[in-house]
């Protein structure tokens, strides 16, 4: 070309000739991937990026359509022009993209899956800068998506109404859309690009999050889609997310019930903080530990519930039996129990008297007892709602029904009666404020010792009176 002008039609001719194709050749493709960026780089305007951007994408074109091709090649030509332009090349397109009214973009128009995947290609060089703010060091310019109010709202609307897309009731692939947002790692486009958005700040995810629940609010975006995207915001940016909304507390217990299993396993920057408090506390229970884990328990009670089994686990091992010291033991404040008597052994060397000890014998009181004051610091809402059941808060009560149990079989009935009082109160409250997840546990059977009988039964046999006698088992009265 001997100017810019002589470009211009040059690729505008290349992309109009091969759309107009039925069939396109690797060859096509590979002249295409070399020259339209090339030739686009020296000199392109809104109507390259109307054609590159075109409504048609890979989904949309059926198997049999020559559209296909087309589409495939779009979506690589993209990430090809992404690699190519300049800085000020690529800056250009987004902001043209974040300018673009949404109608055009949920229309026949434009391809918002496209645009998502290019501001995306073009943003994940700049995502780490953020990180990096606190130790005063910039790198590169700060991602376009992010640079302003009206840019990360833009965006995120964008990515909400691509993940929107093919996400209809009653439809079989609204599953696979869901079970690809609940992944671990290798997230779809458009929810990587709003989790972009919100690693820039404080401020950008506060307003990811309200454009999230506007869209819901304005039946724009599916529910069960904004409740899987606000739990990842709230478990990838905790301290960011404005709790304080009751709306967002909502959001967030109903997209942890229905996405239970995943959210256990996403990463979360309080996790460590968390399970390492509780580590210590099982080890040392002492005031202070417990006061500074009660004080993050009442800011985010649900990232707490997360961590009922790591709870379970902690009592579990304080429970097994294990060599004693009295002198540590006295020093921890450990309760010891045992059966009267003693068990006799025959070995070589003759008859040797034992006395048993197994899970139960003895416990850390003072370990019991502050377990209990975190359960008791979760508001009602969260610790008793069924997420939680589903998080492992039955397994933590049934730990504490089992002590109970054993050491009334050890006529120890005094070394667990504090604790007991305070897990009636618990019991009292949940059967209070969810009686149906209330009557489908006391209905159920403790793992390990289902030879106990039902939940139920156990409780009134322990002296916790909070069934009523029609809810008791038909035989309970004979046993």
């Amino acid at each position: 070309c001997d100017s810019i002008s002589d470009s211009v039609p040059i690729y505008r001719c290349l992309l109009s000739s091969i759309s107009k194709c039925s069939h396109i050749s690797l060859q096509h493709q590979n002249f295409m991937f070399k020259w339209i960026p090339a030739l686009s780089e020296i000199y392109s305007n809104e109507s390259l990026w109307e054609i590159i951007f075109g409504s048609m994408t890979l989904a949309e074109a059926t198997h049999f359509s020559p559209d296909r091709d087309m589409c495939r090649m779009l979506d690589a030509l993209v990430i090809r022009c992404a690699a190519v332009w300049s800085d000020s090349h690529v800056l250009a397109c987004q902001r043209w993209i974040l300018s673009q009214d949404l109608k055009k973009w949920s229309g026949s128009y434009l391809s918002c899956q496209r645009a998502v995947r290019f501001l995306v290609v073009t943003g994940q060089h700049l995502s780490f800068q953020y990180q990096l703010k606190s130790s005063g060091i910039r790198l590169g310019k700060p991602f376009v998506c992010a640079d302003s109010q009206e840019n990360a709202r833009a965006s995120v609307s964008l990515a909400m109404l691509c993940g929107s897309k093919g996400f209809s009731p009653n439809n079989l692939s609204n599953s696979s859309i869901l079970e690809w947002c609940e992944g671990r790692n290798k997230l779809p486009n458009w929810l990587s690009l709003i989790m972009y958005v919100a690693q820039a700040g404080k401020s950008c995810c506060q307003l990811a999050t309200n454009c999230i629940l506007d869209r819901m609010s304005m039946k724009s975006a599916p529910i069960e889609l904004v409740q899987v995207v606000i739990l990842r915001l709230y478990c990838s940016f905790p301290l960011s997310i404005p709790l304080g909304n009751q709306r967002l507390r909502v959001t967030l217990l109903e997209g942890a019930r229905c996405h239970a299993t995943p959210w256990m396993c996403w990463r979360c920057p309080l996790d460590n903080q968390l399970k390492d408090m509780m580590s210590s506390l099982s080890k040392n229970p002492q005031r202070g530990i417990l006061v500074a884990l009660g004080d993050r328990s009442k800011q985010h009670p649900l990232l707490t519930a997360r961590h009922f089994s790591h709870m379970a686990v902690l009592l579990q091992q304080d429970g097994t039996a294990r060599k004693r010291s009295l002198a540590l033991d006295k020093q921890r404040g450990r309760t010891h129990a045992s059966m009267p008597g003693f068990v006799v052994a025959e070995t070589i060397n003759g008859k040797v008297k034992l006395r048993a000890r197994h899970w139960g014998y003895s416990f850390t009181e003072l370990l019991w007892m502050s377990i209990l004051d975190i359960l008791l610091y979760l508001p009602k809402e969260v610790i008793f709602h069924n997420c939680s059941i589903q998080m492992g808060l039955c397994e933590v009560f049934a730990t504490y029904i089992r002590l109970i149990a054993i050491q009334r079989t050890l006529q120890g009935d005094g070394n667990t009666a504090r604790i007991k009082q305070k897990f009636t109160s618990i019991l009292a409250a949940f059967r209070d404020f969810n009686p149906s997840a209330w009557n489908i546990w006391i209905k159920d059977k403790i793992s390990d010792v289902d030879e106990w009988g039902e939940v139920g039964y156990v409780l009134a046999w322990n002296g916790i009176d909070l069934v009523a006698p029609a809810d008791l088992p038909p035989d309970s009265a004979n046993n």
